[in-house]
C-alpha cells in the first residue's frame, strides 16, 4: 500500500505542477486547428498610426541621430547590421540585433521595438504608446517548446511531455489498481478447475 500512496501522491502533485502548461498546451494545440478563431478571441494588437504621420519633425533624422535614440533607449541591443529603410509607410532606420530591432521613423522620430513576439511603439520621447503581441508565434513557440524563449530549448516540452506521460500512467495505475483484485476474482471464475 505503500506504493500505492506514493503513486498517489506523485501524480497529485504532478498535476498540479503541470497544470499551467496543460491548459496553454491545449490551447495552443487548439490554435493549430482553429487559428482564426482563437485570434478572434484574443487582443488584435491593432494601432491607429494616423496621428503618428501627423507629429513631422522640422526636418528628418539622419542614420547618426536615428542611432543615438537606439543607444538612449535601448543601450543592450548589440547592432549587427543598420540599414534604411520603410516601415509602415514611414522612411525608416532598422537596426538589428541579436534577439532585437529597433526601427526609427526618419522624418517624425517615434520608433517601434520588434522582437520575434512583440511589436512596441514609442513617441519620440520614449514614451511607450501601444504594445503588439503577435499571438500565432506566440501560441505556436510555447507549443513547440514550452515556454516562449529559444534560449531554453525544447527542455521546458520535453519536460512537461515526460511528466504528462508520468501522470498519465499513474493515473491509469491509480484507477485501476483497486480494482485489479475484482478483476482477477471475475477472471478467476471463467478459468475450469
Amino acid at each position: 500500500m505503500r506504493v500505492f500512496r506514493f503513486i498517489r501522491t506523485l501524480h497529485s502533485w504532478l498535476g498540479l505542477l503541470i497544470l499551467p502548461w496543460i491548459i496553454l498546451f491545449g490551447f495552443s494545440g487548439f490554435y493549430f486547428n482553429h487559428q482564426q478563431a482563437v485570434l478572434n478571441m484574443l487582443p488584435s494588437g491593432a494601432y491607429d498610426e494616423t496621428a503618428l504621420s501627423e507629429a513631422m519633425l522640422d526636418s528628418p533624422l539622419s542614420a547618426a541621430q536615428a542611432l543615438a535614440v537606439v543607444e538612449d533607449h535601448f543601450p543592450d541591443l548589440v547592432i549587427t547590421d543598420a540599414k534604411q529603410t520603410t516601415y509602415h509607410g514611414f522612411r525608416a532606420y532598422q537596426f538589428l540585433g541579436e534577439r532585437a530591432q529597433v526601427i526609427v521613423a526618419a522624418d517624425t522620430g517615434h520608433f517601434y521595438h520588434k522582437t520575434r513576439l512583440t511589436r512596441t511603439i514609442f513617441a519620440p520621447d520614449g514614451t511607450r504608446l501601444h504594445r503588439k503581441i503577435y499571438w500565432g508565434r506566440f501560441l505556436s513557440t510555447f507549443h513547440n517548446l514550452g515556454w516562449v524563449d529559444t534560449r531554453f530549448g525544447t527542455i521546458l516540452a520535453d519536460i512537461t511531455a515526460w511528466a504528462l506521460i508520468i501522470f498519465g500512467f499513474s493515473g491509469l495505475f491509480i484507477w485501476g489498481f483497486p480494482r485489479h483484485k475484482r478483476y482477477l476474482r471475475a477472471l478467476g471464475g471463467l478459468w475450469p478447475k
